[in-house]
């Protein structure tokens, strides 16, 4: 019987690790959300529409708001996810939340974030990461564990604030 169920786990386990490798390979638009910031709402829509489109697998939803779209990946095909896009008054994009369910997937999201170079990201606090200051962004994750999202936002912020947050001068 235990020899059972050490298969049953270690089957499970190869599954769960096939399921984050697929969210990676499927996902990498949504994380790197940056790239729609400035864009507005039915240049966001379009996109994810096209995107959606080329990803028929995923059976995914779009949803539009007055000042939002909320992309919805259900599994079973995937591990399931999130992505809220927020627009300002002026209609362009300035911020997008990421919600995934479980740990191992939170952390490749977010590290996949963390890992592109061309935006110096430092850790600020316990919950909060900041671009360098020409990028103007700033990621804030939740104060208490197990809740597995994050908000990506783009800020107006002066070179006093940024470098009060930072402690260096860009």
């Amino acid at each position: 019987m235990a020899n059972g169920t050490f298969a049953e786990e270690n089957l499970q386990q190869r599954y769960m690790v096939k399921i984050v490798i697929l969210c990676l390979l499927l996902f990498p638009g949504f994380v790197n959300g940056q790239q729609y910031f400035g864009k507005t709402q039915d240049q966001v829509k379009k996109d994810l529409q096209q995107y959606i489109k080329k990803n028929k697998s995923l059976a995914a939803t779009l949803e539009q708001m007055d000042s939002s779209i909320h992309l919805s990946v259900p599994g079973p095909t995937s591990q399931p996810a999130d992505f809220y896009y927020y627009f300002d008054k002026t209609g362009k994009c300035v911020s997008q939340k990421t919600i995934t369910y479980c740990d191992s997937c939170f952390s490749k999201f977010l590290q996949t974030l963390l890992q592109q170079e061309k935006y110096n990201w430092k850790k600020i606090n316990e919950n909060q990461y900041i671009s360098g200051y020409s990028q103007g962004l700033l990621i804030e994750l939740p104060a208490e564990e197990k809740q597995y999202w994050f908000l990506l936002m783009k800020v107006d912020w002066s070179r006093e604030l940024y470098k009060l947050l930072t402690g260096r001068d860009e």
